[in-house]
Formats: structure tokens, sequence, C-alpha cells
């Protein structure tokens, strides 16, 4: 008899790319350390950790309601 395959095996497992967009050229994202030049970072000078961008910012690339176009 075949050894029996554990559950998640079949399961499909996963989640969204960040996509950050507006992030890129936020002031906010390219502050002092840890934010420094990291717009990818789930956390910013505006969500300090533990809080995070919000879903529409961090994944589908929506402008945030703080951004601050970076000079």
């Amino acid at each position: 008899m075949p050894a029996k395959s554990p559950r998640w095996e079949s399961e499909m497992m996963g989640g969204k790319n960040a996509n950050p967009k507006a992030c890129e050229t936020c002031a906010f994202s390219h502050g002092e350390a840890p934010w420094a030049d990291e717009p990818i970072k789930g956390s910013c000078e505006m969500f300090e950790y533990p809080d995070t961008k919000p879903d529409t910012v961090y994944f589908d690339g929506a402008e945030c309601e703080y951004y601050e176009k970076q000079e």
C-alpha cells in the first residue's frame, strides 16, 4: 500500500505579489533607515511597523492618501 500524501500537497499556495507603484516615488518610502530607498517594504514613515500600508496601495499599486512626491 503506498504511503498517504500530506493533505497540503494538492493545495494551491501563494498570494499576491507586492506592487507598490506609487511608493517608488513617494517621499515617505525613501526616508531614514529602516525605509531608506526600500519602497517595496510593507511599512514606511506614515505606516510604521507593526502597521502596514493598505492592501490597495501595497498590492494593487493605488496611490496612498499620504502620497507626497519625492524631491
